[in-house]
């Protein structure tokens, strides 16, 4: 695919078919991410790949706290958006009136999306290691990124979920992170269903808002 082609089209998928996608693949992706710059070429980002059964024991498992109601309490610790500054609270506002006209009540399960993981058949879980400075999160956004269109340019769907990370021993006992690396985020993997939840995709506020030009 050309480039802006990729771009335009990749979206966060919130529900997958149960279709696998092949080891060659996911692996190309990895690699194509590995192009992402990193300060001082550091390379401070680690990718768990997890997928088959593992894949299906994280995502049993993530329902099961969920249904207990236990509290999220991820690695890198999430701000209610009633902190975030008033313009970045009314953009987030947008996204929630968009869903809302798109979608009449009990039409998709939004919720359920996420408590099961989006029934995605494989995950990329990134880290770095523990102790480093606050720029290597820079390089994990970076390499998710990347990641995520090298995906779309072979036809993998994906979304980059703060979910897949809110129980982070949950993931260490299956993946077998050490403590000595951050859970930064799951990107979950897979191909599309025909959900209607995967027909939703957000507005982008105009360029004109968050660009300025020096000359």
């Amino acid at each position: 695919m050309e480039f802006e082609t990729v771009v335009h089209a990749r979206h966060s998928v919130r529900d997958f078919r149960d279709e696998q996608v092949p080891h060659e693949v996911l692996e190309d992706i990895v690699r194509m991410a590995q192009r992402t710059p990193t300060w001082a070429n550091s390379q401070p980002v680690r990718v768990y790949i997890v997928s088959g059964d593992a894949a299906v024991r994280l995502r049993a498992e993530h329902a099961q706290r969920v249904e207990s109601h236990e509290e999220s309490h991820s690695d890198i610790a999430a701000m209610p958006r009633s902190q975030w500054p008033q313009w970045n609270q009314e953009v987030m506002g947008q996204w929630t009136v968009e869903f809302k006209k798109q979608f009449a009540p009990g039409q998709v399960h939004f919720n359920h999306a996420q408590k099961v993981l989006y029934n995605a058949p494989a995950f990329a879980y990134l880290t770095v290691p523990s102790g480093i400075f606050d720029w290597a999160l820079f390089d994990a956004g970076a390499f998710a990124n990347t990641l995520m269109l090298a995906a779309k340019s072979r036809g993998v769907d994906s979304i980059a979920a703060y979910s897949t990370v809110i129980y982070p021993e949950e993931v260490r006992g299956i993946v077998g992170i050490p403590d000595d690396e951050i859970l930064v985020i799951g990107i979950a993997l897979g191909y599309a269903s025909d959900d209607a939840i995967n027909t939703f995709v957000p507005s982008r506020v105009s360029t004109e808002n968050i660009v300025r030009f020096i000359s």
